[in-house]
């Protein structure tokens, strides 16, 4: 507690909600049969698989202009910005793998690339910091 208001984190956190956001948006894909013939209002649902790619990227590209906000803020270095960049990459990835008529990959880009995506991103956090505080 400082006692005054720290925009980093609140960055960070927002940044992490549109990740979220995001790659839900992407695993929910499966479910829009499902999703119509309930009655649930998810986003694939209300505007198809293409429109909800389409939300999923403009989440993730929110994110990812979030994260070089983040590296800005706290005055990240070399390894920092790497982490941004890497985290970048994977969302790109999951875009990639991912299309309108063919959601095989959803698994792939759902658990096995935010899964790296988060742990190459702390680790070239953590790495950053430690070695700049020497």
């Amino acid at each position: 507690m400082t006692g005054s208001f720290a925009p980093l984190p609140v960055v960070l956190a927002l940044a992490v909600v549109l990740w979220v956001a995001g790659f839900d948006v992407l695993y929910s894909l499966q479910d829009e049969a499902f999703d119509r013939e309930a009655g649930l209002f998810s986003i694939p649902a209300r505007l198809g698989n293409r429109r909800a790619l389409l939300v999923s990227a403009l989440l993730h590209t929110g994110a990812l202009a979030l994260l070089f906000a983040v590296f800005a803020l706290a005055g990240g270095g070399v390894l920092f910005g790497a982490g941004v960049v890497l985290a970048g990459a994977f969302l790109v990835r999951q875009h990639a793998i991912v299309a309108p008529g063919d959601l095989s990959r959803v698994d792939a880009a759902f658990f096995t690339a935010n899964g790296w995506l988060s742990i190459v991103f702390f680790l070239c956090g953590a790495a950053d910091v430690l070695l700049r505080a020497r």
